[in-house]
């Protein structure tokens, strides 16, 4: 199964924007960089709520594939050419295809308003979160009408001896306003009841495609 590694970095000189030629140079750089050492599509994202975050999103084969690319030529490259521009805040893997992410797929519109949702779990109650998402998911497909969702679950391997349990979903908007009006659905309460007792923390962030 491949892994879906999701970073996110910070736009570290407050004078520059994403839309700023040095930065625009290094988003070309680092996705053309990714794509050849990958052999997988590359997808850079910034985040509506905080304009200085950056979200770059990968597939390797395996984790094990992705560290030992950090401290190759290619991961260098990476490093040197944003130093000073990009600050790393953190990484994650996912157990699953880029595909499964909406913003991935061929068809989407890429103007649209992606959610990003980290569903931090409490500890030992991943499968039984999983199973109750799936079975109430499809009042959340109901109400989008931009795309599929998408969510994979958290792969990466145990932190200070306990595992790390967590699911990320992600939808397709037309803006951040129509993913609010999600809580005012009939259903809304039922999907949340049902799989909210298993959260140890939410975080849910709104994304779009940058044009690179």
């Amino acid at each position: 199964m491949p892994a879906t590694s999701i970073t996110q970095l910070a736009i570290a000189n407050p004078d520059h924007t994403i839309s700023s030629p040095a930065l625009q140079d290094i988003f070309k750089f680092v996705k053309t960089t990714l794509q050849e050492g990958t052999k997988n599509p590359v997808f850079l994202l910034h985040q509506l709520e905080d304009p200085t975050a950056i979200y770059l999103v990968s597939q390797w084969d395996t984790i094990a594939q992705h560290a030992d690319y950090i401290p190759s030529a290619g991961g260098k490259s990476l490093s040197q050419k944003w130093a000073g521009a990009l600050e790393f805040k953190w990484s994650i893997h996912l157990d699953g295809p880029i595909s499964a992410l909406p913003f991935a797929k061929e068809e989407i519109k890429k103007d649209l308003v992606f959610s990003l949702t980290r569903q931090h779990l409490r500890p030992g109650s991943r499968d039984e979160f999983y199973k109750a998402f799936e079975s109430k998911k499809g009042i959340l497909e109901e109400y989008v009408t931009e795309g599929e969702i998408g969510y994979l679950l958290r792969s990466d391997p145990p932190k200070d001896g306990e595992e790390v349990e967590e699911m990320v979903l992600c939808c397709p908007w037309k803006a951040p306003e129509q993913h609010q009006g999600f809580q005012g659905v009939e259903r809304f309460g039922e999907f949340v009841g049902t799989i909210a007792p298993f959260f140890k923390e939410v975080d849910v962030k709104h994304v779009k495609l940058l044009g690179v």
